[in-house]
């Protein structure tokens, strides 16, 4: 997916827009602030920094995703689940 499906579909709480793309609670730990960033990478993958330390395969577990939905689908390519 792109960073527009994902943001649309995440469910992040204290979602906001940063000078680098967006920030937000992270699900990953007991967060109050936003401490996770958000942003597209070159090649269209999403990009997750937890400032507080969380593994982004942490995060992307507590969203209950794939690591593949970082990744945009290709044409012509299917997705297997």
């Amino acid at each position: 997916m792109d960073l527009d499906q994902f943001l649309a579909g995440s469910g992040l709480k204290g979602l906001r827009r940063s000078h680098a793309g967006y920030l937000a609670v992270c699900p990953a730990h007991a967060d109050h602030a936003p401490s996770l960033s958000i942003s597209a990478g070159d090649d269209g993958r999403v990009l997750l920094h937890c400032w507080a330390g969380c593994e982004t395969r942490d995060i992307v577990a507590a969203l209950g995703l794939q690591w593949t939905d970082l990744f945009p689908a290709r044409a012509g390519r299917r997705r297997w689940r």
